[in-house]
């Protein structure tokens, strides 16, 4: 996989803000900068100034008493906040501005107020207003004496329509969020902040939660999370129809904590009235990579939740790569397709999947078109998902087919025939294949695409609810192929043969 030079220059601008352990940077960052410029534009369009809108600036050099131009910029971003109108814009020039920043400037949905970086660190934003655009800042957790917040980019519950875009958040301190969308007053989930974006972002050394959210429909896409080493969850979403697609995680939770969820969500313990149930609903997480992280795919517990308040959660196209724990489901309903776990849950050394238990059942388990590779221990009959009864658990079923599943070696795992806990041990299965040469393009290079030749390819079932894989193309209606990534026939074209030379007079 090539990427050109503009996509190149984007992943070196994002690994330049500082350290990062990717082994394997052409094929595990590649979708993480590749719509840069897209995200940019989106922004930028969003922004249409009426007549009377006004572009300011905010410099270190300037006075709160001048009148925000370029030539005679304000001191501080506050005033700038203080004195803007819906569809103005203020430019932020280079430097370190030790302010927690509060929007609470009127604006709207087709005059948002645009705040804009051009190389300034802020300690944060409380945004009590719907329709703004930040872009562009270092947001340093650590940067601001004056004002203490939960969180670098905190969201009031009546403010939405946010687009927090092309920042980097670094160095937040334990018990702080990087970005927190408030709940509303009960559980509604329309209560909540909703309809915002969070894009192309870079979450380094956030050591308590990255991003929590309620409402309904906000968007997580293409943020890059790495280098942390507290909780660092990367997604607590509750609410419903919610996207979290394309975004790469790293070396998260290499020291402190025991671990760390890429998703984590949970109900409540013994609530008091209706109004503390948790939703989690119709919530789609797509085409992320989650790579050599000390890092549990999912920690789901619907506790004392009603029935149907927690469910459809999915999980699609996406690859989890060098992960030491499981996905931990007592939520019913979730849904896995066309993933690939390759080496997970190798520190606890059971499945990949642990499904119901005390916490809550995992009723209507669908787990189709995935690759289990080298998963769990060593022993054959680990490395998928459980059989119910196993260890006592019978809160939940399995429906399954079409996964492929290898340990070391490529070895065949266990089968029914051999014992109840094996491959397809109550009747799933009967399209999957277990055992054999998987033939990826490069193991070693981490691209995990099927080779000419894989027995993956058309051994996949057709799913109804999407039609891409994990690099954005469409998959060939009724021949999908098992696992994220759908077979190209990347032709190389051959050398010229019985070449001339023809003079010129």
């Amino acid at each position: 996989m090539i990427l050109n030079d503009c996509k190149q220059r984007r992943l070196r601008s994002k690994l330049e803000r500082g350290p990062t352990t990717v082994e394997h940077p052409i094929t595990v960052l590649r979708k993480a900068c590749i719509w840069k410029s897209l995200a940019t534009g989106l922004a930028l369009l969003c922004w249409l100034p009426g007549g009377g809108a006004i572009t300011y600036y905010v410099s270190i050099g300037g006075k709160d008493t001048n009148p925000g131009s370029a030539a005679l910029p304000w001191r501080t971003i506050e005033k700038a906040a203080n004195s803007v109108q819906a569809g103005d814009r203020v430019t932020v020039l280079p430097g370190d501005y030790d302010e927690v920043v509060n929007f609470a400037r009127d604006a709207t949905p087709t005059q948002p107020i645009m705040f804009r970086s051009s190389g300034a660190e802020v300690g944060g934003f409380n945004c009590r207003k719907s329709d703004y655009i930040i872009q562009g800042f270092r947001i340093n957790g650590t940067n601001s004496s004056s004002q203490i917040a939960p969180a670098l980019v905190y969201v009031y519950a009546n403010a939405h329509r946010l687009q927090v875009l092309d920042n980097y958040f670094h160095d937040s301190p334990k018990l702080k969020y990087a970005v927190l969308l408030e709940r509303g007053a009960n559980a509604i989930p329309a209560n909540s902040s909703s309809f915002n974006v969070i894009s192309n972002n870079t979450f380094a050394s956030i050591d308590y939660i990255n991003i929590s959210c309620n409402g309904v429909s906000n968007k997580f896409l293409r943020n890059i999370f790495r280098d942390s080493n507290g909780q660092a969850d990367c997604f607590r979403l509750w609410g419903d129809g919610h996207i979290a697609a394309d975004n790469l995680v790293t070396n998260l939770s290499v020291v402190t904590e025991n671990h760390t969820d890429f998703f984590q969500v949970f109900g409540p313990v013994q609530p008091v009235t209706t109004n503390h149930y948790n939703f989690v609903r119709n919530i789609v997480l797509e085409r992320n990579i989650v790579v050599n992280s000390r890092i549990q795919i999912c920690q789901l517990e619907t506790f004392d939740n009603p029935s149907g308040y927690m469910t459809n959660l999915i999980f699609r196209n996406n690859l989890f790569i060098n992960l030491p724990y499981a996905a931990n489901v007592d939520m019913d309903g979730t849904k896995w397709y066309n993933n690939l776990f390759y080496r997970c849950n190798t520190g606890n050394g059971g499945h990949v999947f642990a499904l119901g238990g005390p916490k809550g059942s995992a009723w209507g388990t669908d787990i189709k078109n995935n690759i289990f590779f080298e998963c769990g221990n060593r022993e054959n009959w680990v490395g998928w998902y459980p059989t119910v009864g196993l260890f006592g658990i019978t809160n939940f079923d399995v429906s399954a087919d079409y996964n492929f599943v290898c340990g070391s070696n490529f070895d065949a795992k266990r089968t029914a025939s051999q014992s109840p806990t094996g491959w397809g041990g109550q009747g799933q299965e009967a399209h999957g294949i277990n055992g054999g040469d998987p033939r990826f393009v490069s193991i070693a290079t981490s691209n995990f695409r099927p080779a000419s030749g894989s027995f993956l390819i058309n051994a996949g079932t057709t799913m109804q609810s999407f039609a891409d894989d994990l690099l954005g193309q469409l998959r060939t209606s009724g021949s999908w192929e098992i696992g994220p990534y759908e077979y190209q026939n990347l032709l190389v074209p051959s050398a010229p043969a019985n070449l001339r030379v023809v003079g010129t007079q």
